[in-house]
């Protein structure tokens, strides 16, 4: 017994020396030096691997901490990260440990240019001109400084001297190309970047920033194929990854939603949710795209992962209003202000007001969008189209002012202003902004257009008939000028043109003639139309036959238009007083419920289904029909037919006191309603016979 455990005892012993041993070897095997370290590092820095290195420099740090190549590449690392300040913390110490690494100084040099620290740039540019093999970089960084402060001369002389010193060194080919972009010197520019990419035909960054240069240039197809070039030779999955991200923005940009389309879904194939970035790109082209189904799927398993995300609300609302479902769509963009007061979301507010009717409404948030951000071009845009429609020249113009400077709307922004001018009767400074118009931009399309407008502010019919006439027969008067012969209907009776057969310039001019009161003659006009199914043939006939009291056959073309288009509201407005001049106020009711149900501050549909309630024997109609009116009223507060309605309900309610106000305000806002006539006289009369209202 003795004997086993003996022996018990030094297999134990045994075993513990050979896991000693084993544990012995592993640390060894694990232990690297310092250089193979930092070796390790740079190869992981290449392949995109920053946290990996990252760990492997702080294992150097702890065997040498005073060693100024592990804190150069520190830096490297945080400024691929995006975090300057870091870098330049990492890289000033590494300078501290080796303060004549010319390497070193070029980078430091570099982010303090990026950072705005010209001074400290400058100290190490002369430093690095001083120095034996690295003067050109002394010459670079001095003239990175002199660009950015605008001394182009002396900033070019730096380069070229630069060159002069080292005609192989690209880097001097890149900046100077970027100083010729400065001065518009764009052949100059383009010959620098194709030096820099024959002298350096294996760097990415060449050929990105030689797209780039092509993107401001507007050459799509030259652009997409150095962004592909880059891509195609870089190394680095990381900045691979964000070269293919750059260029989807690119195809984003120039509205190639195709192939934006197929780009982000072959990146979403590969890195699925862990990228949202690329997800909500991918959603943004699936929208564009109509693929509608995709695009939903895409951001309700993005807003699990990031609940309150603006980008993801705002897309669900861009995604609703292609639906056409206004209501959500303001639901998401009124999230996206509680997420982030911004100018996107305001703006896109503002449309869906526009969209539905209220333009005083949309008025009012590009105006608050415009105290967030003074400089939105696409806000000054539409509030001036909108101030232009309801003949407010004066205000039109202080925005299209700051509109003149924009490359985006300058075109855009004359013609408006032309307009406007003729509109406030200053045709001497009108003629004058028309000539401008003439030299800059001869291609005009809407030049005859404003032309002839401004010949019609001066009175000069004979002169505008005969332009007319002329643009007439050659097949080439626009067609906003259309609306301008509605002045002038013997035009369309006595000319015969092409354009007649084009149901663009037939609808157009049909429509000029209903808003100008003249029916027969839009009723001539319609039926010469090719096309007679169309929505908005339906939509004008229908509003013609309105006109004309033939009420049936309205109501067959608006139903046959809520079934092309199940979400216009509009339609089921005009259908619902198609019913209600036919005294059918179920039919008129219903049809007013579903244009609320589309958009629920239509006013139209409030005030009437509150006159059809009151004409229906149900339930808590008077009471509905009150909740309705008083809607209606506080959306607009000045229509005396509303308040005609709620003063009615009112006394029918036996609250007599208020019905007999609103009925009484009504009256003095249109005196010449004969309802509203009947409606005092009716209370007046009860009011004689009760004595006093309570």
């Amino acid at each position: 017994m003795k004997y086993i455990q003996q022996n018990n005892s030094k297999i134990k012993i045994l075993i513990l020396f050979i896991i000693l041993i084993l544990l012995f070897s592993f640390s060894c095997a694990k232990k690297l030096s310092i250089n193979q370290y930092i070796n390790l590092a740079k190869t992981q820095i290449n392949q995109g691997n920053y946290l990996k290195a990252y760990s492997n420099l702080i294992k150097a740090k702890s065997l040498n901490p005073h060693k100024a190549i592990i804190w150069y590449y520190l830096g490297i690392i945080q400024l691929r990260l995006g975090n300057i300040r870091g870098a330049i913390n990492n890289e000033e110490i590494a300078l501290q440990f080796d303060k004549n690494n010319p390497k070193i100084m070029i980078k430091l040099g570099y982010l303090y240019i990026i950072s705005g620290y010209y001074h400290k740039a400058y100290l190490l540019a002369k430093r690095l001109i001083n120095s034996n093999n690295y003067k050109i970089y002394g010459y670079l960084i001095l003239g990175n400084i002199q660009a950015l402060k605008g001394q182009i001369s002396k900033a070019k002389k730096l380069f070229i001297k630069a060159i002069n010193k080292n005609p192989n060194n690209y880097e001097a080919y890149l900046d100077l190309a970027n100083l010729y972009i400065l001065t518009a010197k764009y052949n100059l520019a383009e010959t620098c970047y194709q030096k820099a990419i024959k002298l350096n035909s294996d760097s990415p960054y060449v050929y990105l920033a030689t797209a780039y240069f092509y993107v401001f240039l507007k050459r799509v197809s030259k652009a997409e194929y150095y962004f592909k070039k880059a891509i195609s030779i870089s190394k680095d999955k990381n900045i691979k990854l964000k070269y293919e991200v750059t260029l989807g923005n690119f195809y984003l940009r120039f509205k190639k939603f195709k192939k934006a389309y197929t780009l982000f879904h072959e990146l979403f194939d590969k890195y699925k949710y862990s990228k949202p970035d690329i997800v909500l790109k991918l959603a943004f082209s699936a929208i564009n795209l109509k693929d509608f189904n995709l695009a939903q799927k895409l951001l309700n398993k993005l807003n699990n992962i990031i609940p309150n995300s603006y980008c993801v609300a705002y897309l669900q609302g861009l995604l609703n209003l292609y639906q056409g479902d206004y209501i959500d769509a303001r639901y998401q963009f009124n999230r996206c202000q509680n997420i982030v007061a911004d100018v996107n979301s305001l703006y896109m507010l503002s449309v869906l007001k526009l969209l539905t009717g209220y333009e005083k409404q949309s008025i009012a948030k590009l105006n608050q969008a415009l105290q967030l951000d003074p400089t939105s071009s696409n806000v000054e845009w539409l509030l001036s189209c909108l101030y232009t429609q309801n003949n407010q020249p004066i205000l039109a113009l202080t925005h299209l002012i700051h509109l003149i400077d924009c490359p985006k709307y300058a075109h855009l922004a004359h013609d408006l202003i032309a307009i406007n001018l003729i509109m406030s009767g200053q045709t001497i400074t009108a003629t004058k902004e028309l000539r401008l118009i003439r030299y800059a931009y001869p291609k005009d399309r809407l030049l005859p257009t404003l032309e002839l407008a401004l010949l019609l502010k001066k009175n000069k019919r004979d002169l505008l008939l005969k332009k007319i006439k002329k643009l007439w027969q050659k097949g080439t008067l626009p067609l906003p000028a259309v609306s301008i012969c509605r002045f002038y209907p013997e035009i369309f009776k006595g000319l015969k043109s092409p354009l007649m057969s084009k149901d663009s310039y037939i609808l157009y001019a049909t429509a000029a003639c209903l808003n100008a009161g003249d029916v027969k003659l839009a009723d001539q006009l319609i039926d010469k139309a090719l096309n007679q199914d169309s929505p908005s043939w339906l939509f004008l006939k229908a509003s013609i036959l309105i006109k004309e009291g033939k009420y049936q056959q309205s109501q067959i073309l608006l139903t046959e238009l809520i079934q092309k288009r199940p979400n216009y509201y509009i339609a089921y407005d005009l259908l619902g007083d198609t019913y209600l001049r036919d005294k059918k106020y179920k039919q008129a009711a219903q049809s007013y419920l579903q244009a609320l149900k589309y958009n629920p501050d239509d006013i139209n549909a409030l005030n009437n289904r509150a006159w059809c309630l009151l004409h229906l024997s149900r339930p808590n109609a008077l009471e509905d029909a009150r909740a309705l009116a008083e809607k209606a009223l506080d959306l607009s507060p000045k229509d005396p037919k509303i308040m005609d309605t709620l003063g009615w309900i009112y006394y029918k309610l036996n609250m007599y006191s208020a019905g007999l106000e609103l009925v009484k305000r009504a009256n003095r806002l249109d005196p010449n309603d004969i309802t509203i006539k009947k409606h005092l006289a009716v209370i007046l009369k009860d009011k004689k016979s009760l004595g006093t209202f309570n």
